[in-house]
């Protein structure tokens, strides 16, 4: 069963962990979603993310590489949609 990301639910900035590398993705869906990765390769079927949106629902989020529309590392001060 595949379920629709939340369209509404943009981005986040609040409440940002310090770990890992921040990333923003873009999923086919539409959905954005911007959090910290360790070990990102494009080459590998997939990654885990922690979600920059602690109070999210979201603890954890295997992002799967087919899923990925556009993604790109972010400096850590900046938060500049795709």
């Amino acid at each position: 069963m595949m379920v629709a990301g939340n369209l509404q639910n943009k981005c986040c900035f609040t409440n940002i962990p310090d770990v890992g590398r921040k990333i923003k993705i873009a999923y086919n869906d539409g959905e954005i979603i911007i959090g910290y990765v360790f070990g990102y390769s494009p080459k590998h079927q997939g990654f885990l993310m922690t979600p920059a949106d602690l109070d999210g629902n979201n603890l954890r989020i295997y992002a799967v590489a087919t899923a990925i529309k556009k993604s790109r590392f972010l400096e850590s001060d900046k938060f500049n949609l795709l």
